[in-house]
């Protein structure tokens, strides 16, 4: 967990197996009361369709579940919460069945728990279906922090009571953190604590804004900011439109900000969108203009393809698959079209001046180039290029080229990235004659994960191919891992 930037929302998923009819979806958010505590709100949503529904004894039909939470530190469990959830009720079995949702609060300390679910139909089979999901939780007293951002379908005013509401108005979570096609918002919640330890009373900026999950790239078209004084607490509910924001991966930035514009804190929440109409908007790039811009002057096919090309590193997925489109079937597109492919893209990440983002990007395609390039790739194109370029430059990076037991490596560290701590990449050279490094293994989530890296990269010595065995145990000179575990 970073110090200054949290993981926010965690997804289990859908609790489904096979020829079970059960279908439920969990997530939780943190929060921070003063004088009070920390505590953690979970959300559970039910396909209304799914449990199994008896009459009861008012004569109508409901489902019931069995929840139980239980928060576990080693062998012990420090918190647990057992309960039924009963479905609406429904006048008779064959009617529509709605969906319906179960929001928790629950005291925790400060601390690393493993939350441990199960969910349970009760009047179904009888068999529990189980989730487990490292939470952390983190208020130190009397420090600026952020909660967890909580995103919502809807927020209305309300003067109801209940676990929903909070400071008069009704929120409605949004357990998958997906927005449909047919949202046109994103509505999120969060609290934050402690500002006038800070500040005093001295006003801050408070900015909130989206950015592609792939690579943090901040997308300034979806930004905005707010004043705020510094409080105890101050609360942040605030909707950004997205019509206009493609199908993707993202992350929501909060950031705090003092009145010089510098960083104090900040935090993200991932989630997800779907939205084809601004996707087919995307690739239509031939309505692009590029009358004196500087894309002009690259007139050569060859050269505007390479440089479309070097793009695909930071790339989103729909853009990847134009990318792929333009560079593989280039004869059949025309050089203009292909130009305002590679305008458009600098163009939707820094409308007031693409060109000095692509120039910023460029120098570091040249970096790469210049580094990581082999007789037949260039450098974006190799496996260390295309994660500098994602990521940026290591803070770490040890290169062992002539261990006596094992193929030439290098191991990666970045402090931060992808909403995680101390994340790791080892590249390896298995010809041991190019410049060509493949990554073998990260740490970091949605990379290659191999957990038998130890046995590749000491490929040449060993005869023990015991394809279940993860460690092949040490030999002589190697200090792989050593190195990959704790990088100089």
């Amino acid at each position: 967990m970073r110090a200054y930037l949290i993981i926010i929302v965690s997804l289990f998923g859908c609790f489904t197996e096979v020829q079970a009819a059960l279908q439920s979806w969990f997530s939780y958010s943190t929060f921070y009361a003063p004088a009070k505590g920390a505590y953690i709100e979970t959300y559970l949503s039910v396909a209304g369709a799914s449990p199994v529904y008896q009459r009861n004894d008012a004569g109508t039909w409901q489902a019931r579940l069995q929840v139980t939470y239980a928060f576990v530190q080693g062998d012990k469990i420090v918190k647990a919460l057992k309960y039924h959830l009963n479905s609406p009720e429904i006048q008779d079995s064959t009617h529509a069945k709605p969906n319906f949702i179960d929001q928790q609060r629950i005291v925790l300390n400060n601390g690393t728990y493993v939350l441990r679910i199960e969910i349970t139909d009760v009047f179904g089979n009888g068999k529990p279906y189980k989730a487990e999901q490292v939470i952390e939780v983190a208020y130190p007293e009397n420090q600026m922090s952020i909660s967890d951002v909580q995103f919502l379908d809807v927020f209305i005013p309300s003067q109801e009571s209940g676990p929903l509401v909070k400071h008069g108005y009704k929120l409605i979570p949004n357990i998958g953190a997906f927005f449909p096609p047919a949202a046109d918002k994103l509505n999120f919640y969060a609290e934050v604590y402690n500002t006038d330890k800070v500040f005093g009373e001295e006003k801050f900026l408070l900015r909130y804004s989206i950015a592609d999950y792939e690579n943090n790239k901040i997308l300034p078209r979806f930004t905005a900011f707010v004043r705020m004084e510094g409080k105890d607490v101050n609360i942040l509910l605030r909707e950004i439109s997205i019509v206009e924001l493609p199908s993707g991966n993202y992350n929501l930035f909060l950031e705090i900000r003092d009145r010089e514009n510098n960083l104090r804190y900040s935090k993200t929440g991932f989630f997800q969108r779907s939205n084809p109409e601004a996707d087919e908007k995307l690739a239509n790039f031939k309505t692009v203009d590029i009358e004196n811009t500087f894309v002009e002057k690259y007139r050569n096919k060859d050269t505007i393809c390479d440089l479309i090309n070097a793009l695909r590193p930071i790339a989103n997925t729909g853009e990847k698959s134009t990318i792929d489109q333009l560079v593989r079937q280039r004869h059949e597109h025309s050089q203009e079209s292909m130009q305002k492919f590679f305008y458009g893209f600098w163009q939707n990440r820094n409308p007031a001046d693409p060109e000095g983002e692509w120039k910023q990007y460029a120098a570091e395609v040249e970096k790469v180039n210049n580094e990581f390039s082999t007789t037949i790739k260039k450098g974006y194109e190799t496996d260390r290029g295309r994660v500098y370029l994602q990521y940026g430059p290591p803070n770490s990076r040890i290169s062992y080229p002539s261990e006596p037991s094992t193929y030439p490596y290098e191991v990666w560290q970045y402090y931060t990235i992808r909403n995680q701590n101390n994340g790791r990449f080892i590249f390896y050279n298995s010809d041991l004659v190019t410049n060509e490094y493949e990554l073998l293994h990260s740490t970091v989530r949605g990379e290659l994960q191999n957990y038998r890296w130890q046995y590749v990269i000491q490929g040449r010595n060993i005869t023990n191919r015991d394809i279940d065995d993860e460690d092949p145990g040490s030999s002589h000179g190697n200090r792989s891992d050593d190195f990959f575990e704790m990088p100089r």
